[in-house]
């Protein structure tokens, strides 16, 4: 799951909605166990690789980037951090979050709130803090 490229992660990866899914409009994981098991591979790689710290970013499905949305995709970047470092042992201090609504690079525009397109647009994706992207994202937010 994991694109490593010389033991990090330096290329954006997403914990699609297939894969973890949140409760419409919260925070909350629809199924708890799954979420846990899908993010568990996340926690061993960063085990085993332990100069690697992680920019989550949360975005959400259509072209609107207000407080709202901003807000539901911190709390979900930052419910997968929870995960990591509550659940799995992961450090708090290896783990960034950063909540960007529609606003995030790799969002798809003009899809809307439904489809396949819009799923991929609701997610949590993971990159190696210390890439350039992860850096401009971290400086400009």
């Amino acid at each position: 799951m994991l694109g490593q490229k010389n033991n990090r992660l330096d290329e954006p990866v997403a914990l699609e909605e297939s894969q973890v899914q949140f409760v419409g409009d919260e925070a909350a994981y629809l199924n708890p166990e799954a979420a846990l098991e899908t993010i568990r591979p996340i926690a061993d790689y960063l085990a085993k690789h332990e100069s690697v710290s992680l920019l989550l970013v949360g975005s959400t499905a259509g072209d609107i980037t207000d407080e709202s949305t901003l807000s539901l995709s911190q709390a979900r970047a930052d419910a997968v951090k929870k995960t990591l470092c509550d659940d799995l042992g992961i450090a708090e201090s290896r783990i960034h979050t950063l909540g960007m609504g529609s606003s995030a690079p790799w969002h798809i525009s003009n899809v809307g709130y439904d489809g396949a397109a819009a799923s991929r647009n609701r997610n949590v994706t993971l990159i190696s803090a210390d890439t350039e992207l992860a850096q401009s994202l971290m400086n400009n937010h």
